[in-house]
């Protein structure tokens, strides 16, 4: 028996070279055969010793192979299966009704306690990266803002100083003009 605190059985991305073929094989004829005999009285009573699905009836390494890539190329989260649009679930819908009859897929809702996590239905996404400003340039900015805002500000609350000095200056240009100095 592994290890199940190895690095590999501890994640969620696991992939189809991370499980072993022979225990996959070996777990679906047992749960085929138990299943089987909880579900049919009278093979039960013949006696379930373990060889119900041998030879011909057992599951093929090549089917579960297939059938293992296509589990682990999707993820398999509670509230991205519980999607009626799930390709997951549409397969695996499809290859039951294949088998049997009265195949119905029944929506469950995900459980909202947790709103903290968002999971997104795509094995597959595109990531845009963008060069940014650096934060320092907004610092300067808003100084230099800041700084106009200011004097603008200054210059308001003290504009009588202003208007007399520029009056001074425009009485002095009037009085050298009439003078003849400013010719």
């Amino acid at each position: 028996s592994a290890n199940p605190r190895t690095p590999e059985r501890s994640t969620v991305l696991d992939t189809a070279e991370s499980v072993s073929t022979e225990a996959l094989q070996r777990n679906t004829r047992l749960i085929a055969e138990a299943l089987a005999c909880s579900l049919y009285p009278k093979i039960d009573k013949a006696g379930c010793a373990g060889d119900l699905f041998g030879s011909s009836l057992e599951p093929q390494a090549a089917s579960l192979g297939g059938w293992l890539k296509l589990v682990t190329s999707y993820p398999r989260h509670p509230s991205l299966l519980s999607d009626k649009n799930s390709d997951l679930v549409k397969s695996l819908t499809s290859a039951l009704a294949r088998y049997t009859q009265d195949v119905a897929t029944l929506a469950g809702n995900p459980d909202r306690r947790e709103p903290e996590f968002v999971l997104y239905d795509t094995p597959t996404a595109t990531m845009n990266i963008y060069r940014v400003k650096p934060a320092i340039f907004d610092l300067l900015l808003s100084i230099v803002i800041a700084s106009y805002l200011g004097l603008l500000y200054l210059l308001l609350q003290n504009s009588n100083v202003v208007v007399s000095a520029l009056a001074f200056i425009v009485r002095e240009k009037k009085v050298e003009e009439m003078n003849g100095v400013g010719k």
